[in-house]
């Protein structure tokens, strides 16, 4: 198996976070397959099938893989999906649809044909620009004040302090929280948590075998029980075996 994601045009980084290619060797068993979230929309293009979009969610997201699936797709920022892609994308919290339920049918079809002629995992980015570059247009204003607590979250891998993010944004800590599960329906607690074992699990990947213990520690985590009962809440996995999963993974380029 191999996963990479790619960074998006700059006009469109308000809104999406990368674009990723996933895929499994065509002699590969069905496999478990185990997919760490962002507290974002995310949209799934599969070489074979009708694509599909998950919402934010703090629970396990799993599925089953078999040789010569590829998958490919967008990670949007929390909160930001339906600025660009329209209202459907609200209200999918902890659910999976078919896109066509969602989204313009054709729009969708005449992006997954371009998808589908592009064998090389480096090219996908210039086909998802040039489908969402034009729809920055029509975009609904994104919330500053929701967008600048979301990203302070992910650039301190959900370390800060969430009274010390609503005193640094000058609104109260309840205004925060409101505003906040309006745009991206989540806590920033919530996100703030998925933060913490998404750079974990990243770290876990791209460290070799650096123990877990320091990883509990750099991640914020009371202790290293702490952290597997987390990675087993939200991946599904406890550490090991997520790492023992990962290594199954050829990692190419990863937006950290």
């Amino acid at each position: 198996m191999s996963y990479s994601e790619f960074e998006p045009a700059p006009e469109l980084k308000p809104w999406v976070a990368s674009y990723w290619s996933f895929s499994v060797q065509a002699d590969a068993k069905e496999i478990e397959h185990w997919i760490p979230l962002t507290g974002g929309v995310l949209l799934a293009f599969p070489l074979l099938g009708p694509p599909g979009v998950s919402g934010p969610s703090l629970l396990p997201m799993r599925t089953l893989v078999r040789g010569g699936d590829v998958f490919k797709g967008v990670h949007f920022w929390p909160g930001a999906a339906a600025s660009l892609l329209g209202p459907s994308l609200d209200g999918l919290r902890d659910r999976h649809e078919l896109a066509a339920s969602l989204l313009d049918v054709e729009w969708l079809n005449n992006l997954q044909r371009r998808l589908a002629n592009e064998s090389e995992p480096a090219t996908t980015g210039p086909h998802f620009d040039a489908a969402l570059l034009p729809r920055i247009t029509s975009a609904t204003p994104l919330d500053p004040v929701v967008m600048t607590a979301v990203f302070c979250l992910i650039a301190s891998h959900g370390l800060l302090r969430i009274q010390d993010l609503a005193d640094e944004l000058g609104i109260s800590s309840r205004q925060l929280r409101r505003r906040f599960r309006a745009v991206t329906e989540l806590a920033p607690k919530e996100l703030a948590r998925i933060q913490r074992i998404r750079s974990s699990a990243v770290e876990a990947v791209v460290a070799g075998d650096q123990r877990w213990v320091d990883l509990a520690a750099s991640g914020g985590f009371a202790d290293q029980a702490h952290l597997v009962r987390e990675f087993r809440q939200i991946l599904g996995l406890t550490p090991l075996e997520f790492r023992t999963h990962a290594r199954r993974i050829d990692h190419g380029s990863l937006i950290r």
